[in-house]
């Protein structure tokens, strides 16, 4: 009986250090599935950052364009006509 009870002792502490070590595991898996989400995230944020510059770069071209057009056509208005 004295036996037994020593091996359900040293049973017991083995079956709860595998039961840590199974969930540390899972933790581990858990967070190198989020490292690769959040590397894409980050590939994602540079690509949309690239793109705002661009976009950034024909607006102000754009408005730059209209400009000169509204401009042109104030003094074409503002001049006299021609017979």
């Amino acid at each position: 009986m004295l036996e037994y009870n020593k091996e359900m002792m040293n049973e017991k502490p083995l079956k709860i250090f595998h039961s840590i070590i199974y969930d540390m595991s899972n933790m581990i898996d858990d967070l190198r599935e989020k490292q690769v989400e959040y590397d894409l995230l980050v590939e994602e944020n540079e690509s949309l950052k690239q793109q705002l510059e661009e976009l950034k770069k024909k607006r102000y071209f754009g408005n730059l364009t209209l400009y000169f057009l509204v401009t042109s056509l104030s003094i074409c208005l503002a001049l006299p006509p021609r017979m």
